[in-house]
This record gives C-alpha cells, structure tokens and sequence, in this order.
C-alpha cells in the first residue's frame, strides 16, 4: 500500500507497470512472397505448411537457419566505406537509420519498407558504378527485343541476382533479402491487402540483418 492507501503499482523487468499482462507473441509464417501463414507459429504447429496456398511459393528458410542468420555479427549498418556518391549515400543511410528507428519502434512494415529501399539504393549505386558487368549479366533483366533493360527499370529482385551472380552480394544475402524482393507494393495499403503482406518484427529484424550483411559484401567487393 502507498501512503494515499491506494495499491502501489510495481515496475516489472518486462517494463511493464502494475499486474497488467504484457501482450502475447508468437513467430509469424510467411512465403516467399511475403504471404502470412500463420500467425501462431510456435503455439500451432498444425498451421505451419511447406508452400503457400495463395501462391504456391516455397518459404525461404527454417526457423533454425533464421536464428542462425540473425546472431551473426555483421556489423553496424553503416555505409560510409561504400564506393557510393556522397549525395546519394547520405540518402541511403538515413533509410537504414530510420529502419533501425522502427524496429526500436515494433513497427514492423515501416522498417521493411526503408530496408528494401536502402538495399535497392545501394545495389543501384554499385550497377552504375559497374555498367558493363551487370549489363552482361546472365540475370540482367531484358526487353522483348532480347536488349539489356535500363538500371532504372530493373527491380530490386534484378539487382540482388545481378549483384550475387557477379559476386557482390553471397548466397546469404540473396536467400534472406526474399522478403525485400516487393517492398515498392506494400507502400500503398490496396496492395498490400491484395498481397496479404503482415510482415511482423521477425522478419523486418531479418531484413535490417540483410542490409548489414550486404553492406558487409559490398565492403569487400
């Protein structure tokens, strides 16, 4: 009791307050196009499923590689020793600062969404500073006439195979960076809800680990 004689609430190593019940949280399923699944992954192993009903997609990874994934270090999300125009570059990592924002945030779509734009900015960046290695590229995305597309008509799924195909980003980076493939779409609700994209921390957690692991691989390059 507090001296007012009213019940003195206690501050929880959860952080919340009183007896309140902190909010339950279980593992989100999603495919390779970003379709959920299952929002009970852990409590309802029944609803799990090898392929999505809506598209047929395979899902990208185990719960065991994903963990895996997310506790190697592959350092900060920092691009300042990128090969990259210093105008663009500031762009660019104020997305991936804003993206670590809203994972602090729980706000799961906003985080994916400043990934995916990140990511494209710095794999665009490296394909103009590449020119003839993309364009020769067995994945370099084509027009009706068999002619090379323009860099400003290739989608982030062209970039991250380009990219691994001329060894610029691994086989990681483009196995994981699967849910930034469409992060365009899910800027406009209607699509989003057509697509039945949910994304939960997990995956934005797993998205901003992929930012970090291609700056990592570009570094390199």
């Amino acid at each position: 009791m507090d001296n007012t004689g009213g019940s003195k609430s206690e501050e929880r190593p959860d952080g919340q307050i009183g007896n309140a019940t902190p909010p339950h949280q279980d593992t989100m399923q999603v495919c390779l196009s970003g379709h959920k699944i299952t929002g009970h992954y852990e409590e309802n192993p029944e609803s799990r499923r090898e392929r999505c009903a809506n598209c047929g997609e395979p899902f990208p990874w185990s719960k065991a590689e994903e963990k895996e994934f997310l506790a190697k270090d592959y350092g900060t999300a920092d691009i300042s020793k990128l090969l990259i125009d210093d105008d663009l570059k500031n762009i660019i990592q104020d997305r991936l600062d804003e993206a670590e924002l809203c994972l602090r945030a729980r706000a799961p779509l906003s985080a994916v969404i400043a990934c995916g734009s990140a990511v494209e900015g710095m794999l665009y960046a490296y394909a103009c500073n590449n020119m003839k290695l993309y364009n020769q590229a067995k994945a370099a995305p084509k027009d009706k006439n068999g002619k090379v597309r323009p860099f400003d008509d290739w989608t982030l799924e062209d970039l991250i195979n380009v990219a691994k195909e001329v060894s610029h980003i691994d086989e990681g980076a483009k196995k994981f960076a699967q849910p930034l493939r469409d992060f365009r779409n899910y800027v406009h609700p209607r699509q989003q809800l057509k697509e039945a994209f949910n994304p939960d921390l997990a995956m934005a957690e797993v998205c901003y680990q992929v930012a970090k692991l291609i700056i990592s691989n570009l570094e390199q390059s």
